[in-house]
């Protein structure tokens, strides 16, 4: 061996011969500050723990086992004698049928199955507690609004936030007035689906807003009589709030609204117009336009086309000729 070789090999010596002097639980560690301290604390956690089991071994040990604990116990001795009882019943040959109704038997008579009356009481508190639920549920939903705001919008308008605006308006209006006003302003519907909607909740009177009306500056106050069905909507025509606000808080309390403290007096009915008589007046009103806007559009002009023409003819003749 080299002299390098026989170094090493005395250095590997030594460092066993210390290693084995050495107790078994600090072989291998180097006594840092780190490995103090840790067996230090390690030292500290035992003391606490002589501590109290020496309290508790002075006291006398009543050990208490829950109702669950017992029910546990219980259920695994009940399963340990179902399993032999089908492990003997399979050597003797009998059927599934006949193993099946001996442990049925096996389980009927079990102390554990009579008191498993736990479980039921749970499912029972849950099935009432659903049920009241269910109902809580159903009430809110059949709770009726006095009557409710519908802004037909459609996504991708300019003057969306217009109509929404305006809507909301109209709800501020009602809503001083004492009334329970709900505005559905929801996307994933459309106008049709909202009216159908509320209809069958009971809600049978709406105001509707859209485009047209706000550039007209009007809303149509809308009575459904029978739910679902869009012929027997009643509707009427009236001004915006806050210059319309007398004709539409008339025309509510006439469709049912009776807690409003407002009456009708001469000339009231003059604001209003129901929505079928609107359409025929404008389209009087465009009718007696019409001539006028004809003549201005004619004026003293010949059509080009005729010109095309008539050239088209000449030198057609030309080439002719020509031939």
């Amino acid at each position: 061996l080299s002299p390098k070789k026989n170094r090493k090999t005395l250095a590997d010596q030594k460092r066993t011969e210390k290693l084995s002097k050495e107790p078994s639980d600090k072989k291998g560690l180097r006594s840092t500050k780190k490995t103090k301290a840790k067996t230090r604390h390690h030292e500290d956690q035992e003391e606490e723990a002589a501590k109290i089991a020496g309290t508790a071994a002075s006291k006398p040990a009543k050990l208490k086992v829950t109702e669950d604990a017992k029910a546990e116990q219980q259920r695994r001795a009940l399963q340990r004698e179902i399993q032999q009882l089908v492990m003997r019943l399979r050597s003797e040959g009998k059927t599934p049928a006949e193993i099946k109704s001996a442990t049925r038997e096996l389980k009927a008579k079990s102390d554990w199955t009579k008191k498993e009356k736990l479980p039921k009481a749970k499912k029972e508190k849950q099935r009432l507690w659903e049920e009241t639920a269910a109902k809580k549920r159903k009430e809110h939903l059949q709770k009726q609004h006095d009557l409710v705001i519908i802004p037909v919008v459609w996504r991708g308008r300019h003057d969306k936030l217009d109509v929404l605006k305006a809507a909301e308006d109209i709800k501020a209006c009602l809503s001083q007035q004492g009334l329970d006003v709900w505005l559905d302003s929801r996307r994933h519907l459309t106008p049709g689906q909202k009216f159908a909607h509320w209809e069958h909740r009971g809600v049978l009177l709406r105001v509707e807003i859209g485009p047209d009306d706000l550039k007209a500056g009007v809303c149509q106050v809308c009575l459904a009589h029978s739910p679902g069905d869009y012929k027997s909507v009643e509707r009427k025509r009236v001004g915006l709030p806050p210059s319309g606000t007398r004709s539409l808080l008339l025309r509510l309390k006439e469709w049912g609204l009776e807690q409003l403290e407002i009456e009708r007096r001469a000339g009231d009915s003059e604001e209003e117009a129901s929505d079928t008589e609107a359409p025929q007046a404008e389209k009087d009103k465009a009718l007696t336009k019409a001539p006028a806007l004809a003549e201005d559009v004619q004026g003293n002009w010949s059509p080009r086309i005729q010109e095309r023409g008539a050239k088209g003819t000449k030198a057609g003749k030309k080439r002719k000729k020509k031939v």
